[in-house]
């Protein structure tokens, strides 16, 4: 029976994910700072309390742990370094950082501070020799199909189209999906089989035509479509400085050059208790 240790319960990835894996044969730590909510976790979830500043104290909670599955997103994705050295210490077999969303290059996300935040994690679970295994997701169905910023307006059925996006498939997963594929993942493969890899997990797989098409049987109407080039995207991305702007433009260039999905392994295992949902229903 395999020991999953998770960091970030509360978070948008962390209530799904925690959820999912409680429904599993393995044995769930979640390990939370202080006055974090436990009150509403599974059963049979094991709690300990941590403080990231205690090297010692963390690697005396990960004794015995298999996994470490830490799911701190945002500004707050390099907390990560300071689980790596207790996981090293505790002889953790495989550490899953805080990757998911759509795949990125070191070249593709120069100048996106999210992504070069997951790079410099990367690096350090590298340095460190700890076996890892990365899984991207696509984007988040909540993000990417709800946020007009994306291209996608669903209220208005509008769209906006770039490149190779109205040919090319992205992959797009809810929040609900990653959290049963990703305990599916953990729970059915050994960590050694795991280590080194780099997986895509994807509800769905769809074009800004698929997503028209969607749109047209959500209204009963054609969307309305526009088309941004290019060279738009990439000045509107070099003269932005607000991190979120830079990344919801570092997308749109990569959805435009159909390279979302870029370099993963695609992951298509049985996910016990979940049916994945069609596009439509993903609005």
């Amino acid at each position: 029976m395999v020991t999953i240790a998770v960091f970030g319960h509360t978070g948008l990835l962390g209530k799904p994910l925690t959820a999912a894996l409680a429904e599993t044969t393995a044995t769930v730590k979640v390990l939370y700072r202080a006055g974090s909510d436990v009150s509403q976790l599974p059963a049979g979830v094991e709690t300990t309390e941590i403080s990231y500043d205690d090297e010692a104290g963390l690697t005396k909670a990960l004794s015995g742990v298999d996994i470490v599955v830490p799911l701190q997103g945002g500004p707050a994705i390099t907390v990560q370094k300071k689980i790596i050295p207790a996981a090293k210490a505790a002889g953790v077999k495989l550490f899953v950082p805080s990757e998911y969303g759509v795949a990125w290059t070191a070249e593709d996300g120069a100048g996106v501070p999210l992504v070069e935040a997951k790079h410099e994690v990367e690096h350090e679970i590298q340095k460190a020799d700890i076996p890892y295994v990365k899984i991207n997701t696509g984007g988040f169905a909540n993000l990417f199909l709800g946020q007009p910023f994306f291209g996608v307006d669903v209220k208005n059925n509008k769209l906006d189209v770039s490149g190779e996006s109205l040919d090319v498939p992205a992959g797009i997963s809810s929040i609900e999906y990653i959290g049963a594929a990703v305990a599916a993942i953990l729970t059915t493969s050994s960590p050694s089989s795991l280590a080194g890899r780099t997986l895509g997990i994807y509800e769905v797989k769809a074009t800004a035509g698929d997503i028209a098409a969607a749109l047209k049987a959500k209204h009963g109407k054609e969307p309305e479509i526009t088309y941004t080039p290019v060279d738009k995207l990439k000045a509107n991305f070099q003269a932005s400085t607000d991190p979120l702007h830079r990344l919801v433009g570092g997308v749109r260039l990569k959805w435009a050059a159909g390279t979302t999905d870029a370099g993963n392994e695609e992951w298509d295992g049985e996910v016990k208790g979940y049916t994945k949902k069609p596009l439509a229903e993903l609005f």
